[in-house]
């Protein structure tokens, strides 16, 4: 991620910038939902119809998955937690547990 200045990090998806954004804005605790990275030709949600943008390959899987161990880092050092409550993710950058115990977390300060 690129925290100088004004401009919002790309990882290559939407959920990436997301996640810059809400850091950016001071969130300390983010929770992922349906980041799978491990659907090459779809989306967790299914394949975009055409003319949207195209699905994603293996090569852009490794791309993504690349700029978020990347990102874990600089998160981490800005005091920024990111649990992935997507089930059977291949993002492995950040622990996994599931959504329920991950809201549970949100009553108790960080």
């Amino acid at each position: 991620m690129r925290w100088e200045g004004p401009r919002i990090g790309s990882g290559g998806s939407s959920a990436f910038q997301a996640v810059n954004l809400a850091a950016r804005w001071g969130a300390k605790r983010i929770i992922l939902l349906g980041v799978d990275c491990r659907s090459p030709g779809s989306r967790w949600h299914g394949a975009h119809p055409h003319p949207m943008q195209p699905n994603p390959t293996e090569t852009t899987m490794r791309l993504w998955l690349d700029a978020w161990r990347g990102a874990a880092r600089d998160l981490r050092a800005r005091g920024v937690e990111v649990i992935n409550c997507a089930p059977g993710s291949a993002l492995e950058a950040f622990p996994k547990m599931e959504i329920g115990e991950a809201l549970a977390m949100e009553r108790r300060p960080i």
